[in-house]
Formats: C-alpha cells, sequence, structure tokens
C-alpha cells in the first residue's frame, strides 16, 4: 500500500514495488521496466486494445506492444490472453493492473508533494477521484473556468487518503463518491446517478427494457471491490436485494470490470455516469431501488470559503449530470 505522508511519498512494501516497476540498470544497461510501461500497460488493460492505448498514449503501436512484451519478460508471466479478435487480462495481469495503478497514482502524488508552497497558496486545488477522473475529468474542469478569484487546479487523487489531502492543504476540496458524515469535514451534493444493470449482448437479459433487481438473485453479480469505505452504495443494493457478490475476482476499475463482463458472462452494477455505448455491451435500467451513487464536494469544517465550494459544487453539478443523461439513447 502507498502512503502519502506530508512531505514523503513511500511505500510499506518494497516487493510490491519491485513485483510491478523495477529501476533500470546502468551498470549492466540492461532494459527493464519502467514507469513509462506501467502507463502503457494500464492504457492497454483499460482500452481493451493495443491500437487505441497507443492512440491514448501518443505512442506507436509497436512501441506499446514492445512494452508490453518487455513486462512480460521482466515479470516472467503473460499479462494478456491474445487472440485474433479478444484481448484479456490473465489472472496474474489483473492483479498486477491493481499494483501498476497505485504506483502511477502514487507518482502523481509526489509530482504534487513537489510544488512550491507559493504555487499551492495562488491556486485552488480540487482532487477528483481516480475512479471518477475517467468520466467526468473533462466536464468538471471546463464547468470552474473564470468561477474563483483564483485559478483552480484539478488533480487526480486516491481517495484511501482523502483526509491527509485536505489536513496538509494539499487539497482545498475533494470530488468524490461518498455517503459517510464526518466530524471534521463538511460535504456538499454534486449529484446523484442511478445504478443500470451491464450484460454482455449475448446475455439472456440484453433484449430487456427495464428489470427488477429481484429477478436477479440466481446471477453471480461482478463489482468493483474498493478498499475505500465512504461510498457503500452498490453493497447496501447487493445487500437489501439479496444479490449475490462475486467475490473471488477484483476488480478496482469500472472499465477492467467491464472487460471481465464480457469474459466471464456475469452481469455488473454500474452507475450511469460511467454507461458508454458499446456494442457488446447493454446496458438496462433498473426498478425498485432508490439506491443511487451521490458524488460530493468534500472540504474542511473550518473553512472561510464556504460559499465558494458551495458555488463549486454547485456548477460542477450541472456539468457532469448531462453527462449520463446524453447516453440515453443507449438503453
Amino acid at each position: 500500500m502507498f502512503i502519502l505522508n506530508k512531505e514523503k511519498a513511500y511505500t510499506t512494501n518494497y516487493n510490491i514495488l519491485h513485483y510491478a516497476y523495477v529501476v533500470a540498470d546502468n551498470i549492466t544497461g540492461v532494459q527493464v521496466m519502467n514507469l513509462k510501461d506501467l502507463e502503457y500497460f494500464v492504457a492497454v488493460a483499460e482500452k481493451g486494445s493495443f491500437s487505441r492505448a497507443a492512440e491514448c498514449c501518443n505512442a506507436s503501436q509497436p512501441t506499446i506492444s514492445n512494452s508490453i512484451s518487455r513486462m512480460e519478460k521482466e515479470l516472467g508471466a503473460s499479462l494478456f490472453r491474445r487472440s485474433t479478435r479478444t484481448l484479456a487480462l490473465t489472472d496474474k495481469g489483473t492483479e498486477i493492473l491493481a499494483y501498476a495503478q497505485s504506483i502511477l497514482v502514487c507518482m502523481r502524488m509526489i509530482r504534487e508533494v513537489a510544488d512550491t508552497e507559493e504555487v499551492i497558496n495562488r491556486c485552488m486545488h480540487l482532487g477528483i477521484t481516480t475512479s471518477l477522473s475517467h468520466y467526468l475529468y473533462t466536464q468538471v474542469v471546463n464547468s470552474l473556468d473564470g468561477l474563483t478569484e483564483r485559478p483552480v487546479k484539478v488533480h487526480e487523487i486516491s481517495k484511501d487518503n482523502f483526509k491527509t489531502q485536505i489536513d496538509s492543504g494539499k487539497m482545498h476540496c475533494i470530488l468524490s463518491a461518498c455517503d459517510e458524515n464526518f466530524s471534521l469535514y463538511e460535504k456538499k451534493l454534486v449529484a446523484e446517478f442511478p445504478y443500470v444493470l451491464a450484460v454482455s449482448s449475448e446475455d439472456p437479459l440484453a433484449d430487456s427494457k427495464e428489470i427488477s433487481l429481484d429477478e436477479l438473485k440466481d446471477r453471480m453479480v461482478l463489482g468493483i471491490q474498493d478498499s475505500n469505505s465512504l461510498d457503500t452504495s452498490q453493497n447496501r443494493i447487493l445487500l437489501k436485494h439479496g444479490l449475490n457478490f462475486k467475490k473471488d475476482i477484483i476488480f478496482t476499475t469500472t472499465e477492467v470490470l467491464k472487460m471481465a463482463l464480457l469474459q466471464k458472462r456475469e452481469i455488473a452494477l454500474i452507475p450511469q455516469y460511467a454507461v458508454r455505448k458499446d456494442e457488446k455491451i447493454k446496458y438496462i435500467p433498473l426498478r425498485g431501488t432508490a439506491i443511487k451513487k451521490k458524488l460530493y464536494l468534500i472540504h474542511r469544517g473550518d473553512t472561510t470559503e464556504d460559499e465558494v465550494f458551495a458555488r463549486l459544487a454547485s456548477e460542477i453539478g450541472k456539468a457532469i449530470i448531462p453527462v449520463s443523461e446524453s447516453f440515453s439513447d443507449v438503453f
């Protein structure tokens, strides 16, 4: 687990770091894994193809392919199952993906630690958790243009240590899914999104126009297993309706969950903001549940800028709610 402790970012388990990231050996000149390799690996896992990952990373497809091959040789394990039509993570690849994502998040934090105090005081820093930034980052950034007297910098952060981020002054506020109440922090509702059922286009439920959760009790549900306890909405739905959660497979991102959905032929509950048009996945509105994923802007309760945060929450909400509405034709 990576921990950001004020001005120092470090790891409590060197073996984990060495498992997924090996520092180049300048003496022997042997070319081994580096951060760019991890970025390429995560991109391929999330995009589901080498070509889309290359486009996303602004790199050539051979560069991406060679990088993955170098990682597999260094680790002594296959990361992907390849065929002429599909590309899927192996079990070992899925496990390594979680570590790779943690390392990249940690490196972003280290760069933020390097910011001078002058920059911190001059700008307002807003953090958006990794699980949300993939879908909402652009809308959040665009909504803040000219909204405050100080420029607002938007950072992708891990929600595991959001309290440290706020208490240290690195972040003035954080956008996160949350249903927990705090004594030292305040939260302002930004938006709430219903969950939808995601199934493979070949699933017997794919043609359903709407479905009740009670009809899914004989199915196994794939889901995100998050160490963060701020948001329990998914678990509350599963418990309330007696659904079977597949606990023997761990996923930390919705996009990888979608990939697994196609391979495992199971079903999944995802928040509506994560819905994207995909011929291989069908999204079905749920009937009979009022539980939604609620997004809040979290900040310290002793702030003198409460009105500023209220305005930020309102404008961000106006910007991100249409993200789901624009995909209403997917259903």
